[in-house]
């Protein structure tokens, strides 16, 4: 589903033809909220247009008190429109079908059109992170568009976290334990303060991340969200309007896309929405007479599934019924895993230094042959046999581009004997940077596994091979090496000595709560605000007055404290992250794990730039939002 910024307006617009009033019932987080009845305009527009953005804001409540409830900031939103034949919705009723989608207390730019909406899974703006040495680092992320997130440190993996897709919920806050104090009471052990312990900490990294690797997807599917009726074809009984993929046939029907064309042997991750259902099945297929991606399905629902794609009669993704099916679909998403790095699936292909190669301690007893049955039916799979004792192995030529980086190799397999498929330096010692070890049946499966190449310079290269020095005889198809599509965010972790470093963590641009550092020096200050009178102090009897007592009085007496805080040197991009600061609506400061709301008084503020300032860094003024003393009743 799509993810709506509500603090941008958002325009629902309906041509009703001939028809005189529209409804539309608008409901939250499952409880109808909003019904709306509009006539059409007097002057012969066909169209009736809502906003309906600020309505469902209404609905967001976000709180913070250090630690973050993700389902506090999002709305689950559908609205059903209809139309009439008379005014104030009277006369014949036509549904004009469902649409749903995640609301979120963000916002879009003028440049970016009307009905902003974002999908890019990294949901901040800074690509660079400044952290506090010892504090846990926080990334928030669309958990329907990230897969999997993984910490570096010098190219070596640290943490790695894969990411659970949601119906209900937008983000996902990625955190990882970053403190030897938190190991110590993860692990069920006391943790003593002491100077020793202390000092030792200060000079030894326990747990450091420079770079983090969050794993997304290209969208490959144009129209997904049926906006128009281009890229797809459709059967007897199908029709795309208003904004969704309808089916209305008790016969055999579907609809093919026509902008995706799946590569064979690759691996997608298609997500789509059955957003109203009548009667009758219905199911996706990775092309014609291909294999059925998903069952027979009969339910409204948000349904994902990920496949290989095989020879088909056409090679494109479509919905079929059999036997018929009457409803509508929405939404529909098609990814690809990661780019392809292998030089080739043909075995038996070398040129010019590139392709594959058979191995061993006499190379020319290990022998490929094709025209073996694969998964998919054809003689499209190879054969790899060597004898014992010969470490019989193929092997790629060298893949490059791949130095630090993640990467999957994956590969159907199919025999009777324990093999291995690894991801090996080319050169070298011939490292192997990873692998697995596998007992294969008579069965065709697809293997796969992931690890971080080591920064050593050398190409890289995929090794399949038995098991120590035993015979090999196995059928192999497919194999693939891959970089997944990732976003790339690096993280710089500062050690500040001399001043108390402050947190800032504010509502952003894409309705995240999203932390910021301020490392150097704050200034304290107090203001007070009070009333005061004349007060009567002689004594009516004796016309005396007593000079102890105040002649002006002061009453309601308050006070108010503010902050002049500096982020330290940052990197230029920090400038959008400002603007953002001062945009949001809700901040809250962290001082010495005591978390206050805050008000940020700085109202202008100049970007800087290295070629203009050289050095970049940032001061503004914030006010706690209360007064010192409690005065709520």
């Amino acid at each position: 589903m799509a993810n709506v910024l509500l603090r941008s307006p958002y325009y629902i617009s309906e041509d009703i033809g001939s028809d005189l009033s529209a409804k539309i019932e608008i409901t939250i987080d499952g409880t109808l909220a909003y019904t709306i009845v509009k006539n059409k305009p007097a002057n012969n527009n066909d169209f009736v247009l809502f906003e309906i953005s600020e309505l469902v804001r209404d609905y967001i409540d976000i709180k913070y008190n250090g630690s973050i409830n993700a389902s506090d900031l999002n709305v689950n939103v559908s609205y059903v429109l209809y139309k009439y034949t008379l005014a104030n919705a009277g006369g014949t009723e036509t549904n004009l079908g469902t649409t749903t989608f995640f609301g979120i207390d963000g916002y879009g730019y003028f440049e970016e059109g009307s009905n902003p909406s974002v999908t890019q899974g990294y949901m901040q703006s800074n690509d660079i992170i400044y952290t506090l040495y010892g504090e846990d680092i926080r990334i928030p992320v669309d958990r329907n568009e990230i897969k999997e997130v993984t910490y570096l440190y010098k190219g070596s993996q640290t943490f790695n976290k894969v990411v659970p897709s949601s119906s209900t919920e937008v983000f996902e806050y990625i955190e990882a334990t970053d403190s030897f104090k938190e190991r110590v009471i993860e692990e069920g052990g006391v943790y003593e303060e002491g100077s020793c312990i202390n000092s030792f900490l200060q000079n030894n990294d326990l747990y450091l991340v420079d770079k983090v690797v969050l794993e997304t997807g290209s969208e490959l599917l144009k129209n997904g969200d049926f906006e128009n009726d281009s890229f797809w074809t459709k059967g007897s009984g199908v029709s795309i309007s208003n904004g969704s993929l309808n089916i209305n046939s008790s016969v055999s029907t579907g609809a093919n896309s026509t902008s995706f064309v799946p590569k064979v042997g690759n691996k997608y991750t298609v997500t789509f929405e059955i957003t109203s259902y009548t009667s009758g099945l219905i199911g996706a297929y990775t092309g014609s007479a291909g294999v059925n991606i998903s069952g027979t399905l009969n339910e409204v629902g948000v349904y994902t599934y990920t496949f290989t794609q095989g020879v088909t009669g056409n090679n494109r993704f479509n919905f079929y019924t059999n036997t018929g099916f009457v409803g509508s679909i929405d939404n529909v998403s098609i990814k690809a895993e990661g780019t392809e790095l292998i030089p080739s699936i043909d075995l038996t292909s070398y040129s010019n230094g590139v392709g594959w190669f058979a191995g061993g301690n006499t190379p020319a007893n290990t022998v490929i042959t094709i025209d073996e049955t694969s998964p998919i039916g054809d003689a499209s799979a190879y054969n790899v046999t060597s004898p014992s004792g010969n470490g019989g192995y193929v092997s790629t030529t060298g893949i490059k581009g791949t130095d630090g980086e993640k990467v999957t190799i994956s590969v159907w397999l199919k025999g009777d004997v324990d093999a291995r498929f690894r991801l090996q330096e080319l050169g070298g010692d011939y490292t192997n940077y990873f692998q697995e070890n596998i007992t294969l049946t008579t069965t065709w499966t697809q293997y796969e596994v992931s690890g971080i190449k080591a920064r050593d310079g050398n190409p890289s290269r995929m090794v399949i091979r038995a098991d120590g020095t035993s015979a090999l005889d196995v059928d192999i198809w497919h194999p693939s090496v891959r970089l997944p599509e990732t976003k790339i965010v690096d993280v710089i972790t500062l050690n500040e000595c001399k001043y108390e470093p402050i947190k800032l963590t504010f509502v952003n641009r894409f309705g995240a709560l999203q932390d910021l550092w301020f490392f150097k020096k704050s200034i304290e200050k107090v203001n007070t605000k009070k009333e005061t009178f004349n007060r009567f102090t002689i004594n009516s009897q004796t016309g005396v007055y007593d000079t102890s007592i105040h002649q002006n009085q002061t009453f309601n007496v308050n006070s108010s404290k503010k902050l002049t805080i500096n982020t330290g040197y940052v990197d230029e991009s920090y400038n959008d992250l400002m603007q953002e600061l001062m945009q949001s609506e809700q901040i809250w400061l962290e001082l010495n794990s005591v978390v206050t709301p805050v008000n940020l008084n700085t109202n202008s503020l100049t970007f800087k730039t290295s070629v203009n300032d050289r050095l970049v860094d940032y001061t503004v003024e914030v006010s706690y939002s209360f007064d010192a003393i409690n005065n709520i009743r």
